[in-house]
């Protein structure tokens, strides 16, 4: 995988979890009070549950039709990154620099917290077992006062209590702190703690990770007091006279529940007085949980869908590819001058094989289609399909040159990057009934004469077949150049452009026709030009643009 592809799928993966760590922290206080705390600590279920479904790999891009804002936000955020990822080799290098810082501190963050559990494990050295506390995992009695009472581990948990627990403790205090960690191990609060520290380690930079990992610990504290009290019906007075007890754990405890006062003691004492929720609570609370998970994960999995159709290239992809298809087009339009006609196929122009990334790098591949068409899919950075352009020739056999348009169905900012381009979504196939139709088009001319722009009709409205006409004064030699132009909607979703053109440096009157689709730019252009140390213009030229409807 490339650095682009790591940078974008990295922010996704941030956004997503941003979006539902943002969910969780509004949410958990009200569930704890409204579905009790056993209840709300699975909100936590969500964000592991979100990045796992923001890594897994997407179906073709779908419609993001109905989506909330809130996910079409999402959905387009990294595009900038994704082009600023692909735009160049020194900007792919940076990309580069910034996945290592990321790795450098996912590594340095998660070394960080296998010593502090190390430092931890060594300090049990010398522990003695317990083995009267008659429960299915090893309990052992520390050296030091501030170890535990703590449940440590994930894969092969130990309860630890501390060095004092016989002195500190009155036996009914010892029963529920055996409860509480034996309570831990049973809800496998270990693993809860391994998946927040993995987390927080992956994402070392986001500060609401590391808010994240307090939170969860503070919560399964809250919900290991619940169940142990509903489990038991010991005075809710003696539990908090336990917890008052416990010192401040003296290392740091990664993967673990350590019973300290590193938790916030007021919230758990006030989490005592609380009545528990009854059953129809509890049951609506798991039926609330699991929908909230569904929808943010379905919200994460619609948002991260970024695949090759949802991506499109930068200017540079664009404007390389339309100057490496240069040759195939000058190939295209010399071919209508030849006797055999207009070649329909890559090697009957003598152009290489369509697939064979001779076309330059911009270019993942280029064809000759039917009907005077050059067909380009672009290439992205690491050689994906970038989007598409049709370059189609437009022959004007009494002028004697021939006109281009472009455009493109998958890329909608195409005109920002190649102004002579147009971005026309689903005409291919189109069903062209309603177009035909049509009897009004809004259209819009510019003439052009040596170079220079002498006439401009905008926003014209003109039935169908209805002439436009226009005459303007090219110099005192010449005579004013004049003409007319109509448009008609014709098979194939295109439109069909006649003209009358005479006066100025033609001859003798031509009538040029032109196919376009709606929206594109179809040019009409009579002359020559010079180039060379002193360039010289010698055409009249129409560029004419016409859609569907009248506003």
């Amino acid at each position: 995988m490339s650095s682009p592809d790591w940078l974008s799928d990295g922010w996704l993966a941030t956004l997503a979890l941003t979006l539902v760590l943002g969910a969780v922290a509004l949410l958990r206080h009200a569930c704890r009070r409204v579905f009790g705390a056993q209840l709300a600590v699975l909100l936590w279920v969500v964000p592991p549950l979100a990045f796992v479904v923001a890594c897994l790999p997407h179906a073709a891009a779908a419609s993001l039709t109905g989506l909330p804002p809130v996910v079409l936000q999402i959905r387009s955020a990294p595009a900038p990154l994704i082009e600023v990822a692909h735009a160049s080799a020194h900007e792919r290098g940076l990309s580069w620099l910034v996945v290592a810082a990321w790795l450098a501190g996912a590594v340095v963050a998660s070394v960080a917290a296998a010593v502090a559990q190390r430092r931890y494990r060594l300090r049990l050295q010398g522990a003695r077992p317990i083995p009267a506390a008659n429960l299915p995992w090893p309990v052992l009695q520390a050296t030091h006062a501030d170890m535990g009472p703590a449940l440590v581990g994930a894969w092969r948990p130990r309860i630890v209590l501390p060095a004092d627990f016989e002195q500190r403790y009155e036996p009914a205090e010892r029963a529920l702190i055996l409860a509480h960690e034996a309570m831990h191990a049973r809800r496998r609060d270990g693993w809860w703690c391994l998946v927040g520290q993995a987390m927080a380690s992956l994402f070392w930079f986001h500060p609401m990770a590391w808010w994240a990992l307090r939170a969860l610990r503070q919560d399964l504290e809250l919900a290991c007091d619940a169940a142990v009290l509903s489990a038991n019906d010991a005075p809710r007075a003696l539990y908090a006279r336990a917890m008052l007890k416990t010192h401040a754990t003296g290392a740091l405890l990664p993967v673990g529940c350590s019973w300290s006062s590193r938790h916030p003691i007021t919230e758990r004492i006030v989490m005592l007085k609380r009545v528990q929720p009854g059953h129809a609570r509890r049951l609506t609370g798991r039926t609330s949980v699991g929908l909230l998970a569904t929808t943010l994960s379905a919200a994460v999995y619609a948002a991260t869908g970024l695949d090759a159709g949802s991506y499109h290239p930068g200017k540079d992809i664009v404007a390389k590819a339309l100057q490496d298809a240069r040759p195939a087009q000058d190939a295209l339009a010399a071919s209508t001058r030849r006797p055999s006609g207009n070649p329909a196929s890559n090697a009957a122009l003598g152009l290489p094989a369509p697939d064979s990334g001779a076309f330059g790098a911009a270019i993942k591949r280029l064809e000759i289609g039917e009907g005077g068409h050059v067909l380009i899919a672009l290439a992205d950075a690491h050689g994906s399909v970038a989007g598409h352009l049709d370059l189609e020739m437009h022959p004007a056999e009494q002028v004697g040159s021939v006109g281009w348009s472009c455009y493109s169905t998958d890329i909608p900012d195409v005109r920002q990057f190649a102004p002579t381009c147009t971005y026309l979504p689903g005409f291919a196939g189109r069903n062209t009934v309603d177009l035909i139709a049509v009897d009004r088009f809004t259209f819009d001319m510019a003439l052009s004469i040596n170079g220079q722009q002498v006439d401009k009709a905008s926003k014209v409205c003109l039935r169908k077949n209805e002439a436009y006409r226009f005459s303007h004064a090219q110099d005192a030699v010449h005579p004013p150049v004049q003409g007319a132009v109509s448009v008609q909607a014709i098979d194939g979703g295109q439109l069909e452009i006649q003209s009358d053109l005479a006066g100025g440096i033609i001859r003798e009157p031509i009538h040029p026709k032109l196919h376009s689709f709606p929206g594109q730019t179809a040019t009409i252009q009579v002359g020559e030009k010079i180039g060379g140390d002193h360039p010289q213009d010698h055409t009249v030229k129409l560029d004419i643009t016409a859609t569907p409807g009248c506003a």
